[in-house]
Order: structure tokens, then C-alpha cells, then sequence
């Protein structure tokens, strides 16, 4: 359900010392502000936001920082967005490739983390259209898009209300359009 998928934490800094915070804006191209992997001359493919299912790390007995994952969530398996579009809240990202862990991780956590983790430390991604990503915002993917309720409060983090008149009961533009979000309205490209 989708309720279920959602943010549980965040964690960022601008070292190896992050935390936790509530929110963080989004830059698409660029990464999480105020995060080490924040790049102000354009991210590579994958480099923009790291995510990480809750689940796991409940698992191997890691906490959220140790994970060294900006965004963990619950309810959702990253490893089945490699190559798809999902959403964070208002927030569009792409998946791009797992996240394998590192010798730097088990330096930090402890031996034998890596096989621990293979295939399962998260997920690369790319921020695709930016915004603001919260503890609590819903998760879900490409299909299940024309599901996500508008959440006014938060700007449109769900479908537009004119998405439907425009597109139909989907939401979605024909014949692989994209819709591009600006403000509180939306252009079909």
C-alpha cells in the first residue's frame, strides 16, 4: 500500500559527520543541500541522493548514519527502481544503479559489513526534478503514479489536479510525453 512506502530519516552533513534533519531541498542536477555529495557544478549519473531501505538496516544492526545513506526509507524496495522513476514526495528522482557497500563503510562499521550488505545497501539515484524531501513523505513509482493523492499543503507532491483533465483517468501524457512540474501547474513535453 502506499501509505506504507514513505520516508523514515534523513541523514546529511557536510563531512563524514552527518545527522539527521526533518527536511532538505532537492536540487535537481545537483544533490541534497548542505550534504558532503552536493555538487554545485552538476552531479554525475547516481551522484545526486543515495537511498536505503529501513528493513536492512534493521537487519545488520545499523543505524542511518552508519549506513552512510542520505535517505532511508520504509516499505520500498530500492532495488527495484534501478532504472525507474519514482518519487519522494514532491521530489522526482531515477533510479540509477545499486549502491554496493564499501571498504570505507566497514571502516567506519565493522568487519565482515560488506558481505552483510552485497546487493542490498541502497540505491544511486538521479534528482530529476527538485523540491523538498521530509520525514513522513510517501514513496512510489512510475506505476503507481496516477495512485498518488494531491497533497495541497505541500505544493503538488501528488497528481495535478490537472493532470487528470488534461491526460485522462491515468495522469499521464500520451505516447511518453513527460510531464514537466513548475510552480503548481504542469507542461506536457
Amino acid at each position: 500500500m502506499i501509505n506504507d512506502m514513505h520516508v523514515e530519516a534523513i541523514h546529511i552533513g557536510p563531512s563524514d559527520a552527518i545527522g539527521p534533519v526533518g527536511s532538505v531541498r532537492a536540487v535537481a542536477g545537483h544533490g541534497l543541500e548542505g550534504d558532503r555529495y552536493f555538487f554545485p557544478g552538476g552531479a554525475g549519473p547516481g551522484e545526486a541522493l543515495t537511498v536505503i531501505e529501513a528493513e536492512v538496516l534493521e537487519e545488520v544492526g545499523l543505524t542511518g548514519p552508519q549506513s552512510r545513506r542520505q535517505v532511508m526509507v520504509r516499505g520500498v524496495r530500492v532495488n527495484d527502481l534501478v532504472g525507474k522513476r519514482f518519487w519522494i514526495g514532491e521530489v522526482e528522482c531515477l533510479g540509477t544503479e545499486l549502491c554496493e557497500p564499501c571498504l570505507h563503510l566497514q571502516k567506519m562499521t565493522r568487519p565482515g559489513i560488506i558481505k552483510e550488505l552485497i546487493h542490498r545497501a541502497g540505491l544511486r539515484a538521479d534528482i530529476v526534478s527538485g523540491g523538498t524531501i521530509s520525514v513522513g513523505d510517501r514513496v512510489c513509482d512510475e506505476q503507481s503514479f496516477s495512485e498518488r493523492p494531491v497533497e495541497p499543503s505541500r505544493g503538488e507532491p501528488g497528481r495535478l489536479e490537472g493532470e487528470v483533465a488534461a491526460f485522462g483517468e491515468t495522469g499521464r501524457p500520451p505516447g511518453g510525453l513527460q510531464v514537466i512540474r513548475s510552480g503548481r501547474g504542469g507542461v506536457a513535453r
